[in-house]
């Protein structure tokens, strides 16, 4: 009778009527915040057990229905509304042990990615575009610096503000870069700075460049002026301000300012991964040991891991500081070559290597071509070609021409030279002992017969054209420094006998002269004779 009473109980309990206060099962005093609380020391709530099949045959599942599932990743399961989702906890993806946590499943993890491809797949998140802007009153960053001299901050002249870019401080033939690099959005952008030069006009130029193509110039005197350049399309671009100076004079102030840039629609993202241990640094690599375990290193330091032995840093890191390679270099071809460097366009010719802003050399067919004149870089210094290493032909359209101007001379004088020592000079004809055009030796027959002076002769009559001395350089540390060391083969300076052959002809000249002047007497005196002789003999 009893049991029958607590079994009515229970099912009024359980009934669908609306109550409005707590029921407690185990327990006389349930928790106000609950609808129901059961309480016991020896028995569970028992949900009901089904395997995924079942679960995923429940129609219309209200949101927050639970089951236990029995199979396929057993454990709790309630209905989000959208999905069946497991009880944290039974959920094997992500573990706990202790203080650490980690991915127990088999399969990748994305961030900011919803199909990763690696165990770890991290994104950088687009922040869409925006314009950039630099005033440089917090300094040079982001833009870098590279070239002879680095780009820096000044407060001397500013368009606007307090401080500017200014061009490093650079001698003739030498340059300075300041650049920077953007990516720019769909319909391309619009950069515009302002710019201020004091140089040598039409020979020192602040020169704006993308992508390396020059885009203007500027040189003179100018005061702060904007400038507005369109980039057409999106992508990745490199912009560069370089103060390049020619190889002689410096006016003005000798330098480039730069003010103000502002660049429209420019592509912005985060950081994609930001790992911090102490060592981070700009230009740092992520560089592992023998057990993966990774750390920052500079690439320059000579840590072992550090560097892959393909491209180094002397010291530091930036763009600015110089880099080198262990190993030989091609560039354009795949091929592997016998040079330190290869530049090389996988054809015959056409291969061009660019050289400062619009000079290049261009490989022809077994010869070299310069598209500029080829001029030394101090004046009256290098020689072309030597006695040991000789030019073969020099052609020419207007032959050579040699500094003749009085103004340039001292200690000028009469040549002392003349009939005589021209008279004593033994012209001669001959061919060259070994003469060949690359590995082709040439026979007697093909050699061309030649026809000059022996170098031996004219040392004893005229030495001043003969060629038995150089001056180099001490050293390549010593380079400003040079000596007089002997050649190993005597050469002639064929033109400077024409001064020998001048006057020798000048006194030839007197010579005629002067016995013709006998020969117009003689014929003055024959002529007497003749009218004496003819009287005689009337």
């Amino acid at each position: 009778m009893i049991k029958h009473f607590y079994f009515t109980i229970l099912l009024v309990l359980l009934s669908t009527f609306t109550l409005f206060s707590q029921v407690g099962i185990g327990t006389t005093n349930p928790d106000p915040s609950s609808i129901l609380e059961l309480n016991s020391t020896n028995q569970g709530l028992l949900i009901s057990r089904m395997s995924q099949t079942d679960r995923d045959a429940i129609t219309a599942p209200a949101t927050g229905l639970l089951i236990y599932q029995t199979d396929n990743t057993p454990g709790f399961y309630y209905f989000t509304g959208v999905i069946w989702s497991p009880f944290s906890g039974a959920d094997l993806d992500w573990t706990i042990t202790g203080a650490d946590i980690y991915n127990a499943n088999t399969g990748n993890v994305g961030i900011n990615t919803t199909t990763p491809t690696a165990p770890l797949h991290v994104e950088s998140i687009s922040l869409g575009t925006g314009t950039f802007t630099q005033d440089f009153e917090s300094g040079l960053a982001p833009l870098t610096t590279s070239g002879d001299a680095n780009w820096f901050v000044q407060t001397t002249s500013a368009n606007g503000g307090v401080q500017a870019a200014e061009s490093g401080d650079i001698n003739n033939s030498q340059s300075t870069q300041m650049n920077l690099n953007i990516n720019i959005g769909a319909g391309g952008g619009t950069v515009t700075f302002f710019y201020e030069v004091s140089s040598e006009a039409s020979f020192d130029y602040l020169r704006f460049y993308v992508n390396g193509t020059q885009i203007n110039q500027w040189s003179g005197t100018i005061g702060w002026t904007s400038f507005s350049y369109v980039i057409p399309t999106t992508g990745a671009y490199t912009l560069t301000w370089a103060y390049e100076k020619d190889g002689s004079i410096s006016t003005g102030g000798d330098l480039a300012r730069v003010d103000d840039i502002v660049i429209t629609n420019v592509g912005l993202t985060s950081s994609a991964l930001r790992i911090v241990d102490g060592s981070q640094a700009i230009g740092r690599v992520l560089t592992s040991d023998a057990n993966g375990n990774a750390t920052w290193q500079d690439p320059g330091s000579g840590t072992p891991g550090a560097s892959d032995d393909d491209w180094r840093f002397h010291s530091g890191s930036s763009s600015a500081d110089d880099i080198y390679r262990t190993g030989r270099v091609t560039i354009g071809t795949n091929l592997t070559t016998s040079h330190l460097l290869d530049v090389d366009n996988g054809l015959t010719d056409g291969t061009e290597i660019g050289l400062g802003s619009i000079e290049f050399i261009r490989d022809g067919v077994v010869e070299t071509f310069l598209d500029q004149p080829l001029s030394p870089l101090f004046d009256a210094t290098y020689n072309l070609g030597s006695a040991t290493n000789r030019w073969n032909q020099l052609y020419a359209s207007n032959g050579v021409i040699n500094t003749s101007d009085a103004r340039l001379k001292e200690d000028i004088k009469p040549l002392h030279y003349g009939l005589n020592e021209l008279m004593q000079l033994k012209p001669v004809s001959y061919k060259w002992k070994n003469e060949s055009y690359g590995k082709t030796i040439l026979t007697n027959s093909q050699k061309e017969l030649k026809i000059g002076f022996l170098a031996q002769d004219l040392q004893e009559i005229i030495s001043e054209v003969v060629v038995s001395h150089s001056w180099k350089p001490i050293s390549e540390a010593q380079k400003d420094d040079y000596i007089k060391v002997k050649n190993d083969k005597l050469g002639v300076a064929y033109s400077e006998i024409i001064p020998v052959t001048v006057k020798a002809i000048q006194e030839q000249q007197a010579i005629i002269e002067s016995q013709q002047k006998e020969i117009d007497a003689m014929k003055i005196e024959l002529e007497e004779l003749k009218k004496i002789v003819t009287s005689i003999k009337k």
